[in-house]
């Protein structure tokens, strides 16, 4: 408390060190059962919120992939 008596602002924190470089999904990732890359995405968000859904047309198989790095 006695850091902060005067009302000054708290100390920032440091930037990652390796930041996300853009939160758009990728076009095509490789598909984890037949490792096509004739894969389009299928849905934004998977069972989780880092996860999105892909469907490959090889293998005809919905799969979920990492959304970010």
């Amino acid at each position: 408390m006695a850091d902060n008596a005067k009302g000054d602002a708290p100390p920032r924190k440091p930037p990652l060190d390796d930041p996300v470089e853009s939160s758009a999904m990728p076009s095509s990732v490789p598909c984890p059962f037949c490792d096509s890359d004739d894969t389009d995405p299928f849905a934004t968000f998977g069972g989780q919120a880092s996860t999105a859904q892909y469907y490959c047309n090889a293998c005809r198989t919905v799969f979920e992939a990492l959304r970010w790095r």
